[in-house]
């Protein structure tokens, strides 16, 4: 179980029902759409690789067990990213801006604990966590027990920050619980960084 300092709020709350649409045979043929997960070259990771020369530089929402985030396709269309395993049949979705959507499936291999740390109200470039690795454009992951800071800017001073903190163990078990803290006042707020610890 994991410990949480500044914690105001904390339930375990079960994954979304993930939002799929099947690809027609028209678009998966002219676009190409290719999606591929595999085990990565670090335990309990998986490589995602999609390609879809059709949308260029537009946001996919890749969806995994309890994680869901958003990243950017390039200008050819590719989008590679890294992600921890949350079940040992891997299910990964990756939807695009035009309703189209692929499905891959690997085994995944059992890994060290990690904690993920996903954002709702804050930019992920507020957030600074030691040897961590970023999930797209939303949040963070990493091993052990290491402190969270935040840097407060004007859009969060004077307001809760509303996050989810998502532990996942050697076997793939998963904790998902939300985070709410309340930051300091705007008057009090300029230059302050305020430290969380979200395991241990």
């Amino acid at each position: 179980m994991m410990r949480a300092g500044a914690v105001l709020a904390v339930m375990l709350t079960a994954p979304a029902a993930l939002p799929w649409v099947a690809p027609s045979a028209a678009q998966a043929r002219d676009c190409g759409v290719d999606l591929t997960v595999q085990p990565a070259a670090t335990a309990g990771l998986l490589d995602i690789t999609l390609d879809a020369p059709c949308a260029p530089g537009q946001m996919a929402t890749i969806f995994h067990d309890a994680l869901s985030f958003q990243s950017v396709l390039d200008n050819e269309g590719h989008l590679g990213a890294q992600i921890p395993a949350l079940a040992r049949e891997a299910l990964v979705m990756v939807s695009l801006p035009d309703g189209t959507s692929a499905l891959a499936q690997t085994s995944a291999d059992s890994g060290p604990p990690l904690t993920l740390l996903l954002p709702e109200n804050a930019a992920a470039s507020l957030f600074s966590i030691p040897e961590s690795t970023p999930i797209g454009q939303a949040g963070f992951y990493w091993s052990g027990a290491q402190p969270v800071q935040i840097r407060v800017d004007e859009a969060l001073c004077g307001q809760e920050l509303l996050a989810s903190v998502l532990s996942v163990d050697g076997d793939h078990q998963t904790t998902l619980r939300p985070l709410q803290v309340a930051l300091p006042a705007c008057d009090a707020a300029e230059g302050l960084t305020v430290s969380l610890s979200l395991g241990g």
